[in-house]
């Protein structure tokens, strides 16, 4: 469970090999839908309290996770992750 900063300067929400942007606040809590809406017509949701913990799942996804896809945003949107992460391979 993982919370990064969108290209939009917006909070996606990483877990379990799914990626979900913020669609909803209510008052005890946020509803989250995923990033696929559009390209693969995705109606996966999931909830979480407001201090954005507890997540539950709300609508099945219409596709596989994919973890490796989530951790390569991570980095890709991170570049200090990504230079310390090369800084670390090459040793120096």
């Amino acid at each position: 469970m993982e919370v990064i900063k969108s290209n939009k300067g917006g909070n996606k929400f990483c877990w379990r090999g799914y990626k979900y942007i913020m669609k909803h606040q209510a008052r005890k809590r946020l509803t989250w839908r995923c990033t696929k809406e559009r390209s693969f017509k995705c109606r996966g949701t999931m909830y979480t309290d407001l201090q954005i913990g507890h997540p539950q799942i709300g609508k099945v996804h219409s596709h596989i996770a994919d973890k490796h896809e989530v951790n390569f945003f991570n980095y890709s949107n991170n570049p200090r992750v990504w230079i310390g992460r090369l800084v670390s391979i090459s040793g120096l």
